[in-house]
């Protein structure tokens, strides 16, 4: 997940500095790629994060949460865009929309990890 994340945000990034066509197709191929790995990794992995009596109500919040967020984030964007938006008003919300995945890195990496702590004893 915290490399499906940063190709994520990075491609996010990248796709706001390119203006030619193939670039566009490209980098929004990249950045829809890694982001279906992104969402097969938290599916596939969310439930076995969790002990098994809480598993169902774990999964399902961070299920809501992120489809809060879908939901959120091109609302909160369009009230960042002035009334009549220029090419970089559209690229300071490709540079949020970037960062805030790029953060997502840094708290992917401070999660708990079952294989780390039984290492560790």
């Amino acid at each position: 997940m915290i490399i499906s994340s940063f190709l994520m945000g990075a491609s996010i990034l990248l796709f706001s500095a390119v203006n030619t066509q193939a670039s566009n197709i490209g980098l929004n191929m990249a950045e829809y790629m890694f982001q279906s790995m992104f969402n097969a990794v938290l599916y596939a992995w969310t439930p076995e994060a969790f002990p098994a009596p809480i598993r169902g109500t774990a999964a399902g919040l961070c299920s809501f949460f992120g489809r809060l967020a879908g939901i959120i984030a091109p609302l909160l964007a369009g009230t960042l865009l002035p009334e009549r938006p220029g090419i970089e008003d559209y690229e300071k919300t490709l540079y949020l929309a970037g960062g805030v995945t790029l953060s997502c890195v840094l708290w992917l990496a401070l999660l708990p990890n079952k294989l780390v702590a039984q290492h560790n004893v």
